[in-house]
């Protein structure tokens, strides 16, 4: 009689992108994570991921993502809910100052 033996290897792949922020946006805080993050605007983010502004707005009300408001009040997206969100393609961008 001839024991079989079977060996499964798993193999996963985790890519993260590296965004480097000019100094312009910079470090803004955001209000749902309670730090300063680094931010981008959504046109940004839509351009960066090859999809339309509405996208970015649409995963915007979904909570995929979420916005931390710089002192001018206008509306950028949090660094750290880029970081944390898994229903990105690439899953994951790190954000950093430039320089």
């Amino acid at each position: 009689m001839k024991i079989r033996s079977r060996t499964e290897v798993t193999i996963e792949k985790h890519e993260i992108r590296t965004i480097k922020v000019s100094s312009g946006n910079g470090s803004t805080f955001c209000k749902t994570c309670n730090e300063q993050t680094m931010s981008l605007t959504p046109e940004q983010l839509a351009s960066l991921l090859h999809v339309s502004v509405p996208e970015i707005r649409r995963q915007i009300d979904a909570s995929e993502i979420h916005l931390a408001n710089s002192n001018g009040g206008t509306g950028l997206i949090c660094g750290r809910s880029l970081e944390t969100n898994e229903s990105l393609d690439p899953p994951a961008f790190r954000i950093t100052a430039a320089g």
